[in-house]
Order: structure tokens, then C-alpha cells, then sequence
């Protein structure tokens, strides 16, 4: 493996690395809004009739009074379901179930790097000790 080689290997590596760190940090992120959300909905248990504000989006909340238990959630294309709190608590919780997954899968494909950058860097020192 020629030095260009070597160089072109170890840059690609750390690029794969740095794809792999902010995929995780992404995960996290989502795992953190996710067990937010399920505080969110925890409070809203048993709040019938309770005034409360709603985020309509982007920091913009607006007052609105709780009139039942259900809430609606978007399966795609705009279509609508209703579903109750349990409901809605399991949804949540099998999210962060697969974010974890996804999250240890991440980690796994990181030190997989690690061990082919350890791999590389050996073959370069070995070859150089030859010459």
C-alpha cells in the first residue's frame, strides 16, 4: 500500500467516523425530545377540562382547553388516528426502544472504525520498520 493510499484510506476512515459521531448525537437528541414528550403526555393525564398551551410550532404556543383524553397522531399523508394515552405512551416507548438499538448499532459500527484505523496504522508502521 503505497503512502497516497495510506492517506486516502485514513481519510476516509475519520470521515466515516465523524458520520457515525454526529449520527449518534442525532439519536440522542431524538431519544432526549422523545422522554420529554412522554413527561409531556404523562402531565396531561387526567387534565380534562384543564387549560393548557399547545405548541402550534417553531416557539409559538397558543392556550387551549383539554376536552378529552384522546389525542390524534399523523400516520402519513396527512391521515389521522385517533389514540388514547396508553396508546400514545407505547408509541413513545417503542421509539426510544429502537433509537436505543439504533444507538448501540452506531457504537458497534464506531469501534469497527476504530479497529480498521488500528489495523492500518499497524501495516504502515510494520511496512516502514521493513524499509
Amino acid at each position: 500500500m503505497t503512502n497516497e493510499d495510506v492517506i486516502i484510506r485514513l481519510a476516509g476512515l475519520e470521515e466515516r467516523a465523524k458520520q457515525i459521531e454526529q449520527n449518534i448525537q442525532i439519536v440522542e437528541e431524538n431519544s432526549i425530545d422523545l422522554e420529554k414528550l412522554k413527561l409531556g403526555i404523562e402531565e396531561i393525564k387526567d387534565s380534562k377540562g384543564k387549560e393548557i398551551l399547545a405548541s402550534i410550532g417553531r416557539g409559538i404556543f397558543v392556550k387551549a382547553r383539554l376536552e378529552g383524553d384522546e389525542f390524534l397522531t399523523d400516520v402519513g399523508g396527512r391521515n389521522f388516528v385517533k389514540k388514547d394515552i396508553n396508546d400514545i405512551q407505547g408509541l413513545i416507548s417503542e421509539n426510544v426502544d429502537k433509537l436505543k438499538e439504533i444507538k448501540v448499532e452506531l457504537f458497534r459500527e464506531l469501534e469497527d472504525l476504530n479497529g480498521e484505523l488500528q489495523d492500518t496504522l499497524e501495516s504502515v508502521e510494520s511496512a516502514s520498520e521493513k524499509e
